[in-house]
């Protein structure tokens, strides 16, 4: 069933996806489309499980389910692949890629690879401060502590060695 993200536990499990290119206000209205109804019907076992998402900074799309309803199984996780994959085909966009990088330059939000984030950080455009998405967050609670932060606190921290 789909519910308003703040309604959801800080506990809840996340799944961030990164398109590999800005979303345009066309797609993302079809992707709240195609998302909203997955989640709707989304189970697990035949039972219902409590979810949202959310779409921020034009290319990141957050999926949260609360898992004290019930648990995302495997098959239920497996659901949620062939949507994603099926977004993928319907709009588009690739959204697995896991080198993306959205990197905040100013008030400009920036979609990169991770081998055009290290050019930019080479050639001084981007630095260990650079706020980032975190994309390896697993809980909404996350969310609001560790989604947004400096590239040196990230997985992409190698890059300053």
């Amino acid at each position: 069933m789909l519910y308003p993200l703040q309604e959801l536990s800080v506990q809840s499990r996340v799944w961030v996806y990164t398109a590999d290119r800005f979303i345009t206000v066309s797609e993302e209205a079809k992707l709240e489309e195609i998302v909203s109804s997955f989640v709707e019907n989304w189970t697990a076992h035949n039972e219902a499980l409590k979810a949202s998402f959310v779409i921020l900074h034009g290319t990141v799309l957050l999926i949260a389910v609360d898992e004290s309803a019930a648990n995302a199984s495997g098959c239920s996780q497996d659901k949620l692949s062939q949507c994603i994959k099926k977004t993928e085909k319907e709009l588009g966009l690739t959204l697995l890629d896991r080198f993306r990088v959205v990197a905040k330059i100013g008030d400009e939000w920036l979609n990169l690879h991770a081998n055009e984030f290290v050019e930019k950080v080479k050639s001084g455009q981007l630095s260990r401060d650079t706020t980032v998405v975190n994309t390896l967050i697993t809980e909404l609670g996350d969310l609001r502590v560790q989604f947004e932060l400096p590239a040196s606190s990230t997985w992409l921290n190698r890059y300053f060695n």
